[in-house]
Order: structure tokens, then sequence, then C-alpha cells
């Protein structure tokens, strides 16, 4: 059962997205990070196979930052959420090495 930790600061966004993964079955949802250091400290402790990432949350990081985590974490997967859909952005994280990229459009099926 993989541990899921959301990154997001927007309280309703957050409880959009436990809504959502709880309807799907062996995730369970283990924390939430509302800032990088909140983010960079509860990966430590709760060292979840999964960090769910807003894209709009992005912006107070530096990309490169970001690619640091499994670097430390190797444990952690990140997963961008976005509701861009801009070859240009996704090619951005992808270059620094953030593979997995998925858009606020996509089906529960995606998900």
């Amino acid at each position: 059962m993989p541990n899921v930790m959301i990154a997001d600061n927007q309280f309703l966004t957050y409880k959009g997205m436990i809504a959502t993964l709880s309807d799907i079955p062996d995730i369970r949802i283990v924390g939430r990070a509302a800032n990088q250091t909140e983010l960079m400290q509860m990966t430590a402790r709760l060292k979840p196979d999964v960090l769910i990432i807003d894209h709009k949350y992005v912006e107070h990081f530096n990309i490169s930052e970001l690619k640091l985590i499994p670097q430390q974490f190797d444990f952690a997967r990140i997963l961008i959420l976005s509701n861009r859909q801009h070859k240009n952005e996704i090619l951005d994280f992808m270059n620094e090495g953030i593979t997995n990229y998925i858009t606020k459009t996509c089906s529960f099926t995606e998900l």
C-alpha cells in the first residue's frame, strides 16, 4: 500500500485530492505539507512513497530544488499535478529529472 503525501498550500484543493484519492484502494494519505520547510521535514519523518505536488505549489520552489528530493529521500517519487498542459512547462520538469506529470483534466482511471 503506497503512502502518499500531498504538497499544496490551498486547503480546498488538498481536500479535493483527499476525496478523490480516498476512492482508490490501497492508497493511504499520510500527510499534507503547506510549504517547503514542511515538505522536507514531513518527507523525512513520514517517508511517503509518493509526493503529489500541485504545480502552483511548485512556483514556491526552484525546480532544481525539487529534483533533490529523490536524491535526499530515495524512497519518494514525485508526481506533479497541474492544470497547465503547455509542452514547454512539462519539458522543464522532464529536463530536471521529474518525469511524473499529470494534468487536472485527467480521468479517474489515468490518476
